[in-house]
């Protein structure tokens, strides 16, 4: 397409102007190569460091090229059924929840939550739960961060620990621990599961309500008596800067009637003057 360094910036090709930058290490060296800008569908510029011609490359567009890990792996990093968990426990600072499930209906659906330490009078917001199953039995990652531990992590004191306990159709028992460290400057959460060797990052919307909710959260809170459709109550009375108030109810003891009829004798006339 070109064989001079002046069409390098204008094919997007050159060092310090490009669309993708690849590196290949190979035995004999890092191979560089440059993609840069698409004229069609499929066909790309292409350039090797060290050469001056640009070429035209097909089958290959720079956005197949990201340059973020997660585009390069598998994002979901835990998973479970959700219908085989059988106990739930959350930790964090606001103390510890423990969830179990109901064994299952004489129809063979699901058994119900319920929820450890619940007073008298209190009722579980099943919903809650449910929320929160499907929030940590699929898990997906935002960034690796490999297989060793760092300080920066947070996990020495994790902000919030998962522990499910799942029982397939065989009968099979299995236990999993979920740790959620520190947050990081673009608020994505350390993770670490204890069914994977990687510690990985997730995102603030999957975290934050792991590290917050408390017990009174998982409450249903009673409904109120009252009609939505009640009147309010009406203003009090005032009557010579004092409040009237009803005591008792007025009834009618006899029936009223009209004996005489009530005439005018006299006229009534204006005496006064203006």
């Amino acid at each position: 397409m070109a064989r001079t360094p002046a069409s390098h910036q204008r094919l997007q090709v050159a060092a310090d102007d490009f669309v993708r930058k690849i590196e290949l290490t190979t035995s004999d060296g890092v191979k560089t190569l440059y993609i840069g800008s698409s004229p069609a569908s499929g066909a790309t510029h292409v350039r090797l460091d060290g050469q001056d011609e640009t070429y035209l490359g097909s089958d290959i567009n720079s956005w197949e090229w990201a340059a973020q890990a997660s585009n390069w792996i598998e994002a979901q990093y835990f998973t479970v059924t959700s219908n085989d968990v059988d106990r739930i426990t959350l930790q964090n600072a606001n103390g510890e929840l423990v969830f179990t499930r109901g064994a299952p209906n004489a129809d063979g659906t699901l058994g119900e939550w319920s929820m450890e330490g619940l007073a008298a009078g209190e009722q579980l917001d099943t919903s809650k739960v449910a929320t929160l199953l499907t929030r940590i039995s699929s898990v997906r990652l935002v960034n690796p961060l490999g297989k060793s531990d760092k300080p920066e992590y947070g996990m020495s004191e994790p902000q919030a620990t998962v522990t499910l306990e799942t029982k397939d159709a065989e009968g099979t028992v299995k236990n999993y621990t979920l740790q959620l460290g520190a947050k990081d400057d673009e608020n994505n959460y350390a993770f670490k599961s204890s069914d994977s060797e990687y510690y990985v990052q997730i995102a603030a919307f999957t975290g934050d309500d792991l590290v917050k909710e408390a017990r009174a959260d998982y409450i249903k809170q009673p409904e109120s008596s009252a009609p939505a459709d009640a009147a309010p109550p009406e203003a009090p009375v005032v009557q010579d800067g004092n409040v009237v108030t009803t005591t008792d109810a007025i009834t009618a003891t006899g029936a009223i009637t009209a004996t005489d009829a009530v005439t005018a004798t006299d006229t009534v006339s204006d005496t006064s003057t203006p």
